[in-house]
């Protein structure tokens, strides 16, 4: 039987931030990149972490509107100062997205684990609180995170 593939609000939450024009970032998901060399994965510019930690779904039409909370990593491999002038570069990126009234607007790609599902629009983001240090990371990594709402609709288009 094959998969049914539908978005949700995470892997659009991963796409949007992902387009964002300019960003630059060592990659965005759910985890920060495991493994025997992780943290070299993401050395160079950082990385975006998103999770859904709230939001209000349309009642009568097919529209969300998570509310996810936002980490920006960076880290200075083998050494125990945090960069956070690097991690705070990532939050600055994203809210710069957030301002991009021309771009905001956009339909987006979205894959998961190898797979493409169908293509959603997001039609608004919003940061809901202003990037703020996250202390008291034994790995000694610069954190900063906010909150950000989406709206969207699965299922459209729009022209980029």
């Amino acid at each position: 039987m094959p998969d049914v593939l539908l978005a949700n609000d995470e892997i659009v939450g991963i796409a949007w931030i992902s387009s964002i024009g300019g960003l630059q970032a060592d990659g965005v998901a759910t985890q920060l990149p495991g493994g025997v060399n992780g943290e070299a994965q993401w050395a160079k510019y950082g990385f975006i972490t998103v999770a859904v930690v709230g939001g209000s779904p349309g009642q009568e039409i097919p529209v969300r509107r998570p509310v996810f909370q936002v980490d920006c990593w960076a880290n200075n491999v083998g050494s125990n100062k945090p960069p956070w002038w690097r991690a705070n570069a990532l939050a600055e990126q994203v809210r710069l997205g957030v301002y991009d009234r021309l771009r905001v607007h956009r339909g987006v790609t979205l894959t998961a684990g190898g797979k493409s599902y169908p293509p959603a629009a997001v039609l608004g983001a919003i940061m809901l609180t202003e990037p703020r240090r996250g202390y008291g990371d034994p790995g000694d990594y610069a954190r900063y995170f906010f909150d950000l709402q989406l709206t969207w609709v699965p299922g459209y288009e729009l022209d980029p």
